[in-house]
């Protein structure tokens, strides 16, 4: 998160505090949250607050720092494919299994079918 960022926080971190306290939070409470936060993406984190303060029951303690983060939605995990397709360019293809695999017979002295 940059200081850009801040109205966005303060806006989705109120509506916890509504939902929680029944008052909005103070000034300083919202500075320190954002300070502790400011390595995760504004995105995700204002996700899991807003998640948060749709599913919380009311009078229920205000989160810690630690739950928003915990709350916060995981980027999704690339396939092996998609984290390196310059080494899964050959895989589909039979001429190159083909080579491959004489290659490595003559290399291990195995005869393979």
């Amino acid at each position: 998160m940059t200081e850009t960022d801040l109205g966005a926080f303060t806006e989705a971190l109120q509506a916890c505090s509504y939902v929680t306290r029944g008052r909005r939070a103070d000034d300083d409470l919202v500075a320190v949250y954002f300070k502790i936060l400011q390595d995760q993406p504004i995105g995700r984190l204002v996700q899991a607050l807003e998640r948060f303060a749709r599913t919380a029951e009311t009078g229920r303690r205000f989160p810690s720092p630690t739950e928003i983060r915990a709350w916060m939605p995981q980027p999704p995990r690339l396939s092996a494919r998609q984290e390196d397709p310059e080494a899964w360019k050959n895989y589909d293809d039979p001429v190159w299994w083909k080579r491959h695999w004489a290659a490595e017979d003559a290399r291990t002295g195995r005869w393979r079918r």
